[in-house]
């Protein structure tokens, strides 16, 4: 097995544990947080920086939910991450959404800085527990979520992963070619500010949410649209009342 096909089946892993929310997996050179904050290490020039910042604290006003865990969060507590594909056959690394998340979601995404927070000696366990929790939770893991112990060992297991996963994509690729959501390079779209400020907006979500929507709901909707009986102008046929019997005069 190559390293590319090896690095394929990881990922395919990774995703099948964390469908919601996974750890990110940055290869080297691919960064794009500045002060933590996704997107800013992109910008081409000072202008551009301070075009993304405004634009960033304008949303971040507007926004009161995690995007991830739909819990209220404050403003001051919001934080902007991104999230990429890898693609190792082709050595892409597409842009595919952005969002504003609470603090726990970001330092769950942030794999090198949650191993060096977690794993040293004296580490907060009550702290890794309630962020095990959500990971879990997050993920559909119920049964784990529930189970402290269990909970932090799925997620150890998972940053663990995600961490192999960024060591082998940083050594398999001499470079990995960044891509806007539509395929675009991203050296070659006009303006970042632009980009962002299209996929923070209610019509896109909307649209992402549409096109995400499960075959069953689809299914349940062509179910309901086709009962005959609820469309209008359809003439239904009432079921004869069976007559009963009179009894014979004595």
């Amino acid at each position: 097995m190559t390293e590319v096909s090896q690095l394929d089946a990881m990922l395919a892993e990774l995703r099948a544990r964390c469908p919601t929310l996974s750890p990110a997996v940055v290869p080297t050179g691919c960064e794009d947080r500045e002060h933590g904050t996704a997107l800013l290490a992109l910008c081409r020039d000072v202008a551009e920086r301070k075009a993304l910042v405004a634009l960033l604290s304008a949303e971040r006003r507007a926004a009161a939910r995690c995007a991830i865990t739909e819990r209220e969060t404050p403003e001051q507590e919001l934080r902007f991450v991104s999230f990429w594909e890898l693609d190792p056959a082709r050595a892409t690394f597409q842009l595919r959404r952005c969002a504003f998340v609470c603090a726990d979601v970001a330092t769950l995404r942030d794999v090198p800085g949650f191993l060096q927070r977690y794993t040293r000696p004296g580490a907060d366990v009550a702290q890794l527990s309630a962020l095990a929790s959500t990971f879990c939770l997050a993920n559909a893991h119920d049964e784990q979520a529930a189970k402290p112990m269990q909970a932090r060992l799925w997620l150890q297991e998972c940053c663990s992963l995600a961490y192999s996963c960024q060591v082998v994509a940083s050594s398999c690729c001499a470079s990995w070619t960044l891509l806007a959501p539509d395929g675009t390079p991203l050296s070659e779209v006009p303006s970042l500010v632009e980009l962002v400020r299209t996929m923070l907006s209610p019509v896109a979500a909307a649209d992402k949410k549409k096109k995400t929507k499960s075959p069953k709901a689809k299914r349940g909707d062509q179910d309901d649209d086709g009962d005959e009986s609820s469309q209008p102008g359809t003439a239904t046929t009432p079921t004869p009342t069976p007559r009963k019997k009179r009894k014979p005069a004595s």
